[in-house]
């Protein structure tokens, strides 16, 4: 049986490496299939209790770098449909981030990325609002807030020169 928990072990740091490719690359329905699959490979009672503790621990890591990435991802997304006056896409977008964000939480994200998530949110849902005054004062209540905002450059994971 010493085989067999080599073999598993080996497999599992293989499904590790993978799903963690998959979480950095934001390719969420590929990472969650392969957690699936680690989940079935450490069912076997006869396996190690320390790789079973390693291989949960690896998911938990695993689906909090996923889920952070995706959720960025998807933000990026929703801004530039809000601007783009794509509505109903950005509507979308955002309830996916409202699906995916008690995930990210679950696999331990901080509250401060749950807190930027929300700020992000909300200064998406002033982009390119329709109800804004048509006098040329459009773009202000966005100034408004970026003044308000602390770092925009970590919330929006780039330096700032978004356009």
């Amino acid at each position: 049986s010493n085989v067999l928990i080599e073999q598993t072990r080996k497999r599992v740091d293989q499904l590790v490496a993978d799903g963690m490719k998959y979480a950095q690359t934001g390719q969420i329905s590929s990472m969650e299939r392969t957690v699936t699959n680690i989940q079935i490979f450490i069912k076997n009672p006869k396996l190690p209790r320390d790789l079973i503790n390693d291989a949960q621990r690896a998911i938990v890591n695993m689906e909090k770098e996923g889920y952070i990435f995706y959720i960025d991802d998807l933000l990026v997304k929703a801004r530039d449909a809000a601007q783009d006056q794509r509505l109903k896409q950005k509507h979308a977008i955002l309830l996916m981030v409202k699906e995916y964000l008690p995930k990210a939480m679950k696999a331990g994200a901080s509250d401060e990325f749950r807190h930027s998530v929300e700020r992000r949110v909300e200064l998406i849902n002033l982009t390119g609002n329709p109800t804004a005054p048509e006098s040329g004062s459009r773009a202000k209540p966005m100034d408004k807030l970026r003044s308000l905002l602390p770092n925009r450059a970590k919330l929006f994971g780039g330096d700032g020169s978004e356009g």
